[in-house]
């Protein structure tokens, strides 16, 4: 009986809510991320999408087009995984866009796009060019796989070139980009190519 009773006032007192805590403060959050089964299914201007949906080509001509994922994210965290197939030039944009924006052409500029130029070292946050915060050094180039990361409960989108093994973050700003948010390219020279990897 003696025992239940020093059992019971220890129970009672803060002292043992605290040890508690800081015991269990060894736990981290587990964090699932998962891997996305995405395809192109939306575009805007000159350009085909193939292959069951995993490929988009640009047509022949030098002209912005958008180009969007099927899925939409709002929660958890979600990887894709997309090669550079093809890329004339330095305008191969890729990254996020709120899934309300209205398609257009220049969509990079839209004020809710986030994203990474192919061989530039640019970002563009809120669809405004930034050469400071989350830019890449210009080293993602034709063949190169990237892996986009979509952290919607961080509020963050990350890129990977799984050649060079750089990576590239940004914060985004959901008042401007309102989730939930879709794959999104903007391809520009003739002949370009992105392929979706399973």
């Amino acid at each position: 009986m003696e025992q239940i009773k020093q059992l019971k006032e220890k129970i009672a007192d803060p002292n043992i809510i605290m040890e508690e805590q800081a015991q269990s403060s060894w736990i981290k959050q587990i964090k699932i991320s998962e891997k996305s089964r995405e395809i192109f299914e939306k575009v805007c201007g000159d350009v085909t999408v193939e292959d069951s949906g995993v490929v988009a080509i640009h047509g022949g001509t030098t002209t912005h087009t958008e180009i969007r994922g099927r899925n939409l994210y709002s929660t958890g965290i979600h990887n894709i995984r997309f090669k550079i197939d093809k890329s004339s030039s330095k305008w191969l944009f890729f990254g996020i866009i709120s899934s309300s924006t209205p398609m257009k052409a220049q969509s990079y500029s839209s004020p809710s796009a986030y994203g990474w130029v192919v061989r530039r070292a640019e970002v563009w946050l809120n669809g405004v060019r930034s050469n400071g915060y989350g830019v890449s050094d210009g080293d993602i180039c034709e063949n190169d796989t990237v892996e986009l990361t979509l952290n919607c409960d961080e509020k963050t989108v990350q890129c990977l070139n799984e050649r060079t093994k750089k990576k590239y973050e940004v914060q985004v700003d959901v008042t401007s980009c309102p989730y939930p948010w879709q794959f999104h390219l903007n391809l520009y020279y003739a002949n370009d190519r992105v392929s979706i990897c399973s």
